[in-house]
């Protein structure tokens, strides 16, 4: 599951750096809809995937501000990863710069597309049926903690369709709170179900059981 999920992004990030595969964006942003950014990196050193974000939240930027800055975290945390693993003074000189050039992005796109008050988004995200989803009553959810960032995954199914969705609330530990949801398929669903019953408390964001540890980063 998490393989897969990994494997679509890098492709994505691969596509736009290659061929500007406007496809590519989308593919990215849905993965976001539904998972932690950390949970998309793999074990790779990841320099041409962070390019990838990057580049895809500069040319989107202009008319999409919101998705771009959400590009630009993904990127943000994968260059991150990439500085860590750096061996020499001059591979964690050039991280830091990055993570100012992104930080000063993410602020100028934010100031063009700042977060909608909380009762614009009252009635939570649609099912693609049009049936408004009940995140705020899951079939079950489990908080976890990324980087001083807390998450809430919630597990539920459409009263209109039927279908599987899983949502993604995340609470930044310096900045305002966001949802999102997308739909997943049964046995993804399944799977979720059964790591959230094995964790004996999955309110508890700072857990270390193995459900824990296999949703938050895969």
């Amino acid at each position: 599951m998490s393989e897969d999920r990994i494997r679509t992004a890098h492709a994505a990030a691969q596509a736009w750096a290659q061929r500007r595969d406007d496809a590519a964006v989308n593919a990215v942003l849905a993965l976001l809809d539904t998972h932690a950014p950390e949970s998309l990196l793999g074990d790779a050193r990841t320099e041409y995937w962070w390019h990838g974000c990057e580049a895809m939240a500069d040319a989107i930027g202009p008319g999409r501000p919101a998705a771009a800055v959400r590009l630009l975290e993904l990127a943000r945390v994968s260059n991150q990863k990439e500085g860590s693993m750096a061996t020499g003074s001059g591979e964690g000189l050039a991280s830091r710069e990055n993570l100012r050039r992104i930080d000063a992005k993410i602020a100028a796109l934010r100031a063009q597309a700042p977060e909608a008050p909380a009762s614009a988004s009252a009635a939570g995200p649609a099912c693609s049926c049009g049936r408004t989803l009940d995140t705020a009553r899951p079939a079950a959810r489990l908080a976890f903690e990324v980087m001083g960032d807390t998450y809430e995954m919630k597990l539920g199914r459409c009263a209109g369709c039927g279908s599987h969705w899983r949502a993604l609330a995340r609470e930044r530990f310096t900045g305002p709170e966001s949802e999102s949801a997308g739909p997943i398929e049964a046995n993804e669903a399944a799977a979720l179900l059964d790591l959230i019953a094995a964790c004996p408390d999955p309110t508890q964001a700072r857990c270390r059981c193995a459900a824990h540890r296999k949703i938050a980063w895969g």
